[in-house]
């Protein structure tokens, strides 16, 4: 169960204001149907009034992006080694999907693995429009006034007309400073990776990455982009402060809440753009939320799981999730997210309402008096009241995304993959294959490896000698999503004859998870086993094959291009790593090195 902190003199407030916490909106930013902000709006309440007939919704598209997201971090560090601590919590999970935000009927999500902003017809999926910037754009922009905002890691701050997808303005604190290589990409070393969000006529982000550099705080004209007239700035942060602001901030109007991952969130004024220092913080991580009457929820230690939540007029925390990832607030009720389940708490009492076990969980919203819950390759309905599972459908990949708007529940997952789900046919209830327990072996000992190497983006070569001439079996599965849950289903890969020198390939092995292996020996017609090994796919570089031109190209051009990639090709040994393009002028090269090898190609 969740496990709560409670401050004892801080007990009163709690009791006062357990009526008063409501979802924030701190510009007008779309219709009470439209969901027009990550996490619905700018106080990232993830609260909506729409409500959802899950009786009568089925699924209406799919809109699978070109690539899947390219997350700014692999995930949480396997160890603390300093501190004996294993499972560490993510705390930078901010852009693990495409995050879509909803508004007069059209969809629009950012991608950080394409550097675009899309917009799609939310009623048939079919693509609008696609505006590129000049790195990864990983918070879903704002929609406000038929404009959007979103921030870039080239550095900018963007807005464009909703409509047609036409710029409007950037703005960049640093334009012109030096480009640094991040994860195959050039990169500002000041990315705005906090979004941008609007209050009144202005709009604020921060542009920021490294500890040990200046950071700046930035507040410009909504309309014209300009940090001009009274309470618009550029504020520079110094090194000294060792700021890192990212991941979605959050407004109440009045003040700034600035994420900074493993470092504790921060208040700023908006008004100046300095650190309001009376405002207790509320933890580190990624989560952080408003409400209108100065509520605030956010952050947990960089070493553990749990959502603080703070009255800043009382100057402390009153109470704490313990192992909480996120949560959503509705009047006396708090819906709490953990790694496995969803619980329901009663803000006056503490006393848990219910909790349903659905893990592992990625995701909670609220729309009406409907609970959502992303989950492993599912999206669940729960009943607000009961926490009964009222309906469940499919989706491909970690469902890390959720909105609601016009009736329909959008779902984005891990794999780049969009699924909207309205009034139609009732989603058929999903099978669950059974999870068939491995065997338990006497312990086989190597002679050498195992040796693992990834040969595509789905696939991972593994080598092993034994001792002995035997056959041999290798068993892999999912590996266990949360600690204590279940792996996956088991796949075999084996030997027809005896050999020292073994080979396999593990394939269908999906991005951002996790996969165990064992390798089982025949010898003398006993079977021995080693123990599971791990193989992490989150250190998986390779890049997805570009398909091929199906039509022939015996042209000049074609041939010095086929000569330059060879060449290309002959400087690395394995055909893969990362390749600079400079001097770009149609792509062409570029296109030529990614289809003929495993390079990532930078221009």
């Amino acid at each position: 169960m969740t496990r709560l902190v409670l401050e004892p003199r801080q007990l009163a407030p709690v009791l006062r204001l357990v009526t008063l916490l409501a979802s924030v909106s701190a510009a007008a930013v779309g219709r009470a149907a439209d969901w027009p902000a990550y996490r619905h709006d700018q106080g990232r309440s993830g609260v909506t009034s729409e409500r959802l007939a899950v009786d009568r919704i089925g699924p209406a598209w799919v809109h699978r992006a070109a690539a899947a997201p390219s997350p700014a971090w692999a995930g949480a560090a396997k160890w603390d080694a300093y501190h004996s601590k294993k499972d560490l919590t993510p705390m930078r999970d901010y852009d693990l999907a495409y995050q879509p935000i909803v508004v007069d009927g059209r969809l629009f999500y950012a991608s950080s693995a394409d550097d675009g902003v899309h917009c799609l017809d939310a009623v048939t999926g079919e693509r609008r429009w696609t505006f590129s910037a000049d790195g990864p754009v990983r918070i879903a922009p704002t929609w406000v006034d038929g404009r959007l905002y979103f921030g870039s890691d080239d550095g900018y701050a963007y807005c464009v007309d909703a409509t047609t997808g036409r710029l409007v303005w950037r703005f960049s604190p640093t334009a012109g400073r030096r480009m640094v290589l991040n994860n195959g990409r050039l990169i500002s070393t000041w990315p705005v990776r906090t979004g941008v969000v609007v209050s009144g006529e202005t709009a604020y982000f921060a542009a920021s990455l490294l500890p040990w550099k200046e950071s700046y705080l930035c507040a410009v004209d909504a309309g014209s982009g300009k940090p001009e007239s009274a309470g618009r700035y550029v504020r520079l942060i110094n090194a000294e402060e060792g700021r890192t602001f990212e991941a979605a901030m959050a407004t109440d109007g009045k003040r700034l809440l600035t994420p900074q991952g493993r470092l504790w969130l921060l208040a700023y004024d908006l008004a100046d753009g300095r650190r309001n220092e009376e405002i207790p913080v509320a933890g580190a991580g990624s989560f952080v939320m408003l409400a209108a009457d100065g509520i605030q929820a956010g952050g947990g230690g960089a070493r553990s799981a749990g959502v603080p939540v703070v009255d800043p007029r009382g100057g402390s925390k009153i109470v704490t999730h313990a192992e909480a990832l996120s949560m959503v607030i509705d009047g006396g009720t708090s819906i709490v997210q953990t790694a496995a389940a969803v619980e329901a708490v009663d803000r006056a009492s503490s006393k848990r309402l219910w909790k349903t076990d659905c893990g592992p969980v990625f995701s909670v919203i609220m729309a009406g008096d409907i609970v959502l819950a992303g989950c492993r390759d599912a999206v669940l309905a729960l009943s607000r009241a009961t926490g009964e599972t009222l309906w469940r459908a499919e989706v491909d990949g970690d469902a890390h995304a959720l909105a609601v708007a016009g009736k329909a529940l959008f779902v984005g997952t891990h794999t780049g993959s969009l699924h909207c789900f309205r009034e139609g046919a009732a989603a058929a209830p999903a099978a669950e294959e059974p999870v068939v327990e491995p065997r338990t072996l006497p312990e086989a000992r190597l002679a050498a490896g195992p040796l693992v190497r990834f040969t595509a983006a789905d696939a991972a070569e593994v080598r092993w000698t034994t001792p002995a001439a035997c056959r041999t079996v290798i068993e892999y599965r999912p590996a266990a999503a949360v600690p204590g849950a279940a792996a996956g289903r088991i796949r075999t890969i084996q030997e027809d004859t005896a050999a020292t020198e073994h080979e396999a390939t593990l394939t269908g092995l999906r991005r951002g998870r996790d996969y165990e292996y064992r390798i089982v020996c025949d010898v003398d017609g006993g079977a021995t086993a080693t123990p599971w090994y791990v193989c992490e796919n989150l250190f998986n570089f390779e890049v997805d094959a570009v398909r091929p031109d199906p039509r022939p190209d015996s042209s000049p051009t074609a041939r010095r291009l086929a000569t330059a990639v060879d060449h290309v090709l002959a400087q690395a040994d394995t055909g893969s790593g990362i390749c600079l393009v400079y001097g770009l002028e149609n792509g062409r090269l570029a296109e030529a090195i990614a289809a003929a090898g495993r390079m990532r190609v930078v221009c």
